[in-house]
């Protein structure tokens, strides 16, 4: 059973930290698109831990996503997208790179891979945008 089980298990807006037992419960998120893209590849997540460098100099926005919740501002929660691992997936599978880069590109309004990869959600205020 993975950590996140316990964040699972709820099935509200939550942040998580230590290994997933130590949980927040936030208000609700700003209503949005949500778009979703995974190549077709594998990922070893002990891998991509393997060469994650926790002392590089990595800003997590966590503060300013529960703030942009708590306010209910879309656009400062897509700018708040974080994953430190994310650097180390596209550097071992550009192609994570290039479809973060194409959802942007077609006018997501944020766009992060989600864990250790290989997918990627993009947010949408319209559906216009999601499509």
């Amino acid at each position: 059973i993975g950590t996140d089980v316990p964040f699972c298990i709820y099935n509200k807006t939550a942040i998580c930290e230590g290994r997933g037992e130590k949980i927040k419960f936030l208000d609700k998120p700003p209503s949005a698109w949500v778009g979703l893209a995974k190549p077709n590849l594998g990922i070893s997540s002990p891998d991509i831990f393997k060469e994650l460098n926790l002392k590089d100099d990595y800003d997590v926005h966590t503060e300013m996503c529960e703030e942009a919740i708590r306010q209910g501002d879309y656009m400062k929660l897509c700018k708040s997208l974080s994953n430190r691992l994310e650097t180390v997936s596209m550097s071992m599978y550009p192609e994570i790179k290039k479809i973060k880069n194409n959802m942007l590109r077609c006018g997501a309004d944020g766009a992060l891979m989600s864990g250790s990869g290989p997918t990627v959600y993009a947010f949408a205020q319209k559906e216009s945008q999601a499509k």
